[in-house]
């Protein structure tokens, strides 16, 4: 199965999961610390993606302005996430690029890391 980041076709080359606690250290003047747990913060997602052409750049870009969740699918099911940070680069020298058939063979192929926070 493909993998898709609403309806942009991406191409995953690593993905990383982090969970973090929500804490706070004190540290009194009679010494030893004092740890506050407040909770948790839901599932971050870190995706390392190849994705083909300047409208697929375009509509990544433009998910992280609108505040609305998107999903993830894969082979694995789906989650929503909420799109918080794009990074992304052209890959110099693609003379022909094959991930995409429905594109053409010129289209310009680039590097995205996207950071995905879960949707609660």
């Amino acid at each position: 199965m493909a993998w898709y980041l609403d309806t942009v076709r991406i191409f995953p080359q690593e993905s990383t999961k982090t969970w973090d606690g929500i804490m706070a250290e004190l540290n009194p003047l009679a010494g030893g610390s004092i740890v506050h747990n407040f909770g948790y913060s839901e599932e971050k997602r870190n995706l390392n993606i190849y994705i083909v052409g300047t409208a697929d750049e375009t509509s990544l870009a433009n998910m992280t302005t609108t505040g609305t969740a998107v999903t993830l699918s894969g082979p694995y099911g789906a989650s929503d996430y909420l799109v918080k940070n794009v990074a992304s680069s052209q890959v110099p020298f693609v003379i022909c690029q094959t991930l995409r058939t429905d594109l053409a063979e010129d289209s310009p192929v680039f590097v995205v890391d996207v950071e995905l926070w879960k949707d609660a």
